[in-house]
């Protein structure tokens, strides 16, 4: 008996990435009207959209071939698909499609709810606390930033100084900080700092 030189499991997930990969292709090439309206900045987003078809696509099919897998996925279709629950469901889903993928509510509740909940504005003074230390700066409330994330220029001295709130840890090799990132506790100030420190703001 002959082993096949491919897996038949791997042989069609390969299939079915490369497939993947033909029809947003041709959607591309549709879309662009024959590459009229295609603008050529975009080639290297293009091949990187295409080859994550193809590793999205691969991985998947190679999910469903796993037996148990394949069963939670018929299953979950069997309960989306089941008698009165086809409405609910199919509502639900485009709830969940239109308000979570399309218009990232998620994203909204979670980044203007905190700072809501904060009450910070652009130009207040905040107090930004580690283990190691605090220092006061004026917030600029930004969505380019994730949500969770503090950032602070490293250039500036004395009081100002992010390095009071980092880690002084030293690469025993490179003697480089590990001074780039640290956990912090935020909150408004309760007073404006001292009249040098607004000074140099």
């Amino acid at each position: 008996m002959i082993k096949p030189l491919i897996k038949p499991e791997l042989a069609k997930a390969v299939a079915s990435g490369l497939l993947s990969v033909v029809i947003l292709a041709a959607l591309i090439v549709l879309g662009s009207r024959n590459w009229f309206h295609f603008d050529a900045a975009l080639v290297g987003y293009t091949f990187a959209i295409l080859f994550a078809a193809f590793g999205i696509t691969y991985r998947y099919a190679m999910w469903l071939q796993r037996p148990p897998t394949s069963l939670y996925w018929k299953r979950g279709w069997q309960v989306f698909f089941g008698r009165g629950r086809i409405g609910r469901n199919a509502v639900n889903w485009l709830r969940r499609v239109s308000s979570d993928v399309a218009l990232n509510r998620f994203i909204l509740r979670r980044g203007v709810g905190r700072w809501l909940r904060l009450e910070i504005a652009d130009g207040d003074w905040v107090v930004i606390e580690s283990r190691r230390g605090d220092c006061t700066l004026r917030a600029q409330v930004v969505k380019t930033i994730r949500p969770d994330t503090i950032f602070i220029p490293y250039h500036w001295g004395g009081r100002k100084s992010v390095n009071q709130l980092t880690i002084s840890v030293q690469d025993p090799i490179s003697k480089i900080p590990e001074d780039k990132v640290c956990a912090v506790r935020l909150r408004k100030a309760a007073v404006a700092p001292r009249a040098d420190l607004e000074a140099e703001s």
